[in-house]
This record gives C-alpha cells, structure tokens and sequence, in this order.
C-alpha cells in the first residue's frame, strides 16, 4: 500500500510539473524571430545601366519583381544579389512570397548627359575661352582656360624671317592674336 501511494505522490507530482510548465508556456509565449530585409549598394545610375542590387534577409521563400516581372536572383546565407542590365526610367523593385511584401525599393535610372571626366570647350560669363567637365553626369562650371598673357598688352612676334610684328593678348589673358605688321 505504502509503494501504491508513493508511486501516486510521485504520479501527482509529475502532472503538477507538467502542468505548471505548460502554463508557463502559455503565458510567455517564445518571441517571434525580428525578420529584417536590408538593401545594399542602391545609388545613382545613368544611360543604359548594369545594375547590381545586394542585400540581406532573414526570410525564407521569396522572390523579386521589378516592374511585375519576376527576375532571378541569387540567395546565400541569407544574403541576395540581383544582377539587371536596364535602360533609363524608374524601377519598382519588390521582394515578396506572392501574398506579403517583405521589402521595397525605386531605383531611378537618368539619361546620361555626360561621360565622368569628359571635357568640353565654353564659353565663361564674362566672354572667355574655357572648359568644362562632366562630373556625376553633370557639366561642371565653365572654368577660364590658363592664363598665359596679360590681358590686353602688346608683344613683339615674328611676321617671318626679316618683317616683325606685334601680337595683343585677348580680354582674358588666355591667348594672342594673329601677328600683325606695325
């Protein structure tokens, strides 16, 4: 008899422990996993572009849609990659399961004005010969050309081997004129 209670204590109390971590259980629930969805290396692009979108994710069966078609990516690790050769416009970059959007990103594509460090001849605002160059697919200021004369001083040149002349310094100081007999 004295067994058949014991066994009957241990019993109860085994079902009381259980009981209480179910309860525990129930009223502090195992936190949710955070899921994140981190995009890497978005910037400028311009004229018709190779785009190279990176990022990071802790979700699980998902794919991207630009513009409402799907593209392929790749996915190690839980980080991806999209690799998209597109021309200028705006593209609408969506990461989902087909029912939820996990994550969202525009990526605008310019028309490309200039190639970085192209240069150009111009004109500055007060009339001199000068250049620009294109930075960030925009022409810079026009900068006066070197100054190589004061402006507007005379100097002897040579018309030919006997016959000298005189030459005048532009407005500018950035060149002479033609040779001219005095």
């Amino acid at each position: 008899m004295k067994t058949k209670r014991l066994v009957l204590l241990v019993s109860i109390g085994m079902l009381s422990l259980v009981l209480f971590m179910l309860i525990i259980n129930l009223t502090n629930p195992p936190a949710e996993i955070k899921r994140y969805v981190k995009f890497d290396n978005i910037k400028e692009y311009y004229g018709t572009s190779h785009i190279k979108i990176q990022g990071e994710t802790n979700y699980e069966n998902y794919h991207f849609i630009i513009n409402d078609t799907e593209v392929k990516h790749s996915n190690v690790n839980n980080t991806f990659e999209i690799n998209i050769l597109v021309n200028p416009g705006t593209y609408n970059i969506t990461m989902t399961n087909g029912t939820t959007v996990y994550g969202y990103k525009t990526i605008i594509v310019t028309e490309l004005v200039c190639e970085q460090g192209q240069t150009k001849d111009c004109i500055t605002t007060n009339q001199c010969d000068g250049k620009q160059t294109c930075k960030n697919n925009e022409w810079a200021t026009c900068k006066t050309n070197p100054i190589i004369c004061k402006p507007n001083t005379r100097t002897g040149c040579s018309l030919n081997s006997c016959e000298f002349g005189m030459k005048t310094c532009n407005q500018c100081g950035t060149s002479y004129s033609s040779c001219q007999p005095v």
